[in-house]
């Protein structure tokens, strides 16, 4: 039985793949400082292979920003 799930939970993630998104601002502030005590914050998602094939942007709250900022997918 549980060999089956296992099974069916192989083929269910193939399509999906883990990706890491970074703040756009605290990265140009760091850039501009010439510091890494600033920080920079990272989210980790998935998305799907076959419908998102470009890199994604998204509006998320950062912590070390305190605001909502635009976050990038990196590789």
């Amino acid at each position: 039985m549980k060999s089956n799930k296992l099974k069916k939970n192989k083929h269910k993630n193939k399509k999906r793949k883990i990706i890491t998104l970074q703040c756009d601002s605290c990265i140009e502030k760091s850039l501009y400082n010439k510091k890494r005590t600033s920080g920079i914050t990272y989210y980790k998602t998935t998305k799907n292979i076959k419908t998102t094939t470009f890199q994604l942007k998204l509006k998320k709250h950062c912590s070390k920003c305190n605001k909502h900022c635009i976050f990038n997918e990196i590789h």
